[in-house]
């Protein structure tokens, strides 16, 4: 909660320097409240002080800051740290702009931690309004314009659906919050008393909640809201919004529906975990504009991070979709910067903007490929620790799922691929000069790439990191 305060008074106090026209101090301020933000949360998770989400339910409450949110809070929060550590200053969105960002991410921790389902609600509107905004920031342009109209009425439909679903959900069961959710589900999964309004309330709450994370068939969203918005705020989308998602994503489902007997849900994600791996990959191959197919690219990502729902083991479920949703932000944002330094360049978003890229920038090359391999799942990545470590605890439940999984991998190879083919391997009389770089762009780069190997390398970090606390 002490988190939470900070990042709102950080929040408002960027606004009111956005009124005084005192911008140059909005970077250091936010920065400053999410670095006090994230040392308390690690604080409290080295006091031990919160218990896992299905070892302590608060009866009565709206929220709780247990581990597993702390854990989703603290990754979201550090996402953030590092999107804003690599603004450039002659780039700096406004005051107001960075204000929204960071009242944004107050939704997405409100949503890694609610224990009813109003607070999920409002989680999502908190996490969700501000982008309407960001998506249509550069105002003279029509493509941005379009993407903020596209994720304002996408985002409106999608909310509407969910809400629906409570309101299902709550004349069935005459219950908001978890706790009470997941007694009537062990009724309903263990003594035959389910009913279809329930079924259909928790149907429509996935609907809503696939729309969130662009999962197919509710991805057709995406690729023009990325194409359209500024980097800042796409890449807050990719990363932030999709990993928000998840956190709540998996505390309603697992908590307050788990008791469900063979839950109807389980099959919808798994439907749509294997149509997004294979139709997000072949989409994602055949696109020439970078943040295009890192859209496409990001609805496979969401598929991967579906199947770790699968699994039969709750705990390792939560900690193997927070090594994936790690390696997937750490690469998303190495990517985005590489973008953001080539834009600021001058140069489109298209891929032949990284054709030489090689030649004058090596540091940048070799993280993109870094990057990439991560995105594949090459050992010696955390992408391939998580990738790993989700495929093999779906392998014993769903062992076609994995199949599949692998099919849209090997589609994937080719999808990455045209980013090592344009920076390293192209032969063009006129190379990129060496990228002008900030020291924040430097730091966030080189920080995402050491995470990727040093976690890949050498997977027992977390792995003792998760017996020192599971």
């Amino acid at each position: 909660m002490i988190a939470l305060i900070t990042i709102f008074v950080g929040a408002l106090l960027c606004l009111y320097l956005g009124i005084k026209k005192q911008e140059s101090f909005s970077i250091p301020i936010a920065l400053i409240s999410l670095a006090a933000a994230m040392t308390v949360t690690v604080i409290q998770l080295l006091s031990k002080d919160v218990w896992p989400i299905e070892m302590k339910m608060r009866a009565g409450g709206m929220m709780l800051f247990d581990f597993s949110s702390q854990l989703f809070s603290l990754l979201l929060m550090l996402s953030l740290f590092l999107i804003l550590l690599s603004l450039k200053p002659v780039k700096m969105m406004g005051a107001d702009l960075l204000g929204l960002l960071m009242f944004s991410l107050c939704g997405g921790i409100l949503l890694s931690g609610f224990t009813h389902l109003v607070m999920m609600f409002l989680g999502i509107e908190i996490l969700s309004i501000p982008l309407y905004v960001l998506a249509g920031a550069n105002k003279k342009d029509s493509s941005s314009n379009e993407a903020a109209i596209k994720y304002f009425l996408m985002g409106a439909f999608s909310t509407a659906i969910l809400l629906m679903g409570c309101a299902f959900i709550y004349g069935g069961t005459g219950s908001l919050d978890l706790e009470g959710l997941n007694k009537a589900s062990y009724m309903m999964g263990h003594m035959n008393l389910a009913t279809p309004l329930v079924f259909s309330g928790v149907l429509l709450i996935l609907v809503g909640l696939l729309f969130k994370v662009a999962a197919i068939p509710f991805h057709f969203w995406s690729p023009d809201v990325y194409e359209g918005s500024p980097n800042r705020a796409t890449v807050f989308m990719a990363t932030i919004v999709k990993a928000a998602a998840f956190a709540g994503f998996i505390r309603l489902f697992a908590v307050g529906f788990g008791e469900l007997k063979e839950p109807v849900w389980m099959n919808a994600v798994i439907v749509a975990s294997a149509i997004s791996i294979i139709l997000g990959n072949a989409a994602a191959s055949m696109q020439t504009n970078a943040k295009r197919l890192l859209a496409y690219s990001g609805i496979a990502q969401t598929g991967y991070m579906l199947i770790a729902f699968i699994g039969l083991d709750f705990s390792a479920n939560v900690w193997n979709l927070l090594i994936y949703l790690t390696g997937y932000i750490s690469a998303t944002l190495v990517v985005f910067t590489i973008i953001d330094i080539l834009d600021s360049e001058g140069k489109a978003s298209d891929l032949k903007a990284f054709e030489g890229l090689g030649v004058n920038n090596k540091g940048l090359t070799f993280a993109l490929i870094v990057a990439m391999f991560s995105m594949i799942g090459i050992p010696l990545t955390i992408g391939f620790v998580g990738k790993y470590a989700i495929l093999t605890a779906a392998f014993y439940v769903k062992p076609w799922l994995v199949v599949a999984a692998l099919v849209g991998s090997a589609i994937g190879i080719g999808v990455y691929f045209n980013f090592f083919k344009y920076a390293v391997m192209s032969r063009t009389d006129k190379p990129l000069p060496k990228l002008n770089t900030t020291a924040g762009q430097k730091i966030t780069v080189a920080f995402c790439t050491l995470v990727i190997l040093l976690i890949g390398a050498m997977p027992m970090i977390i792995a003792n990191f998760k017996e020192l606390f599971f």
